[in-house]
Formats: structure tokens, sequence, C-alpha cells
């Protein structure tokens, strides 16, 4: 094969990569696109503070370092058949916890588990106003904003934690 041709080959290989890799996956993104909500896709990845231990699949609660706040947010099938109430708690509960760990103009950023869902990242006031929306998940959600060193995660269990740096 000569020079031209591979180059061009090469070109195209990387492009369909690129594509392949900066796809959105499933359907959060297109909803909070649909209602005009300003976001970014995020490929990079969890960010989680140097005080939470990260073990396994999962994060290691019991050897936090630092200040943890936790609560159930589960309902049962007999008083919420529907799932309803869950799903208001569940964000009543978040929207507390971002309030209580920032500011509303804060770039925060929402990781999904298991890759079905596109991390984002989006304004904390957006995201409480959202929240129907970027909790429609159901297995495990973090949300962080490293430059202020926190963390929350929505367990696919119904448990919220938010964890703060430590006390000096």
């Amino acid at each position: 094969m000569d020079a031209e041709k591979r180059k061009q080959l090469e070109a195209k290989r990387v492009a369909l990569h690129e594509r392949l890799e900066r796809q959105v996956e499933g359907t959060i993104i297109p909803r909070l696109i649909e209602r005009g909500v300003p976001h970014e896709p995020r490929f990079d990845g969890i960010w989680t503070p140097d005080y939470i231990r990260v073990a396994g699949n999962g994060l290691w609660w019991p050897d936090s370092t630092g200040r943890v706040e936790d609560e159930w947010c589960g309902t049962t099938d007999r008083e919420d058949p529907d799932g309803s109430k869950q799903r208001v708690l569940r964000q009543r509960v978040i929207a507390r916890m971002i309030a209580r760990a920032t500011g509303p103009e804060t770039e925060i950023r929402f990781s999904y588990d298991a890759g079905f869902e596109t991390n984002l990242s989006i304004k904390a006031r957006d995201a409480i106003a959202n929240l129907d929306v970027l909790l429609d998940f159901g297995w495990t959600i973090w949300i962080t904003s490293r430059a202020e060193n926190w963390l929350i995660e929505l367990s696919r269990d119904g448990v919220a934690r938010l964890a703060m740096e430590p006390c000096p």
C-alpha cells in the first residue's frame, strides 16, 4: 500500500475511534437537551476525593476520614407501589445535599455507574431544577465537585451519602 493511501486510512480510523468514544449513551442527556438545560457531556470518568477509599467496585465508606452524612431514600412496595414517592424523596434528599455542599453557580459532575448513561457536568442550580431527569437511573450515581473536594453517592440500594473534607 502506498504512503498516501495508508495516511488516509489511518486518518479515517482515528476519526472513527473519536466518534465511537464520544457517543452519548442513554436517555438523560437527550432529555436535558429537549428541556434546553445547559450541560456538557463528560467522557473522562469519575473523580473521588482522596479521603474516600475506593475498593473493588465501589467506595469503601467505613474507612472515610471525611465527614459523611447518609440518608435512606427508600419506600416500601405497600406504601409506594408505583415508586413515585421514592423518586420525590430521592430528589429532595439530593437537592438538600447539593445545596449543603456547594453554591448554585458551581459546575458539578454527575457520573453514572455501568456505562448506560454518559456522565455530564452542569451548574448546581440547573441540576437541582432537573433532578427528576438526572436521577432517573436505577444504578449508582456519583455527584462531585473536584474544586470543592466533596462527593455525593446515591446507591442503587437507595442510600444517599454526602462526604465532605475532614475537619482540620
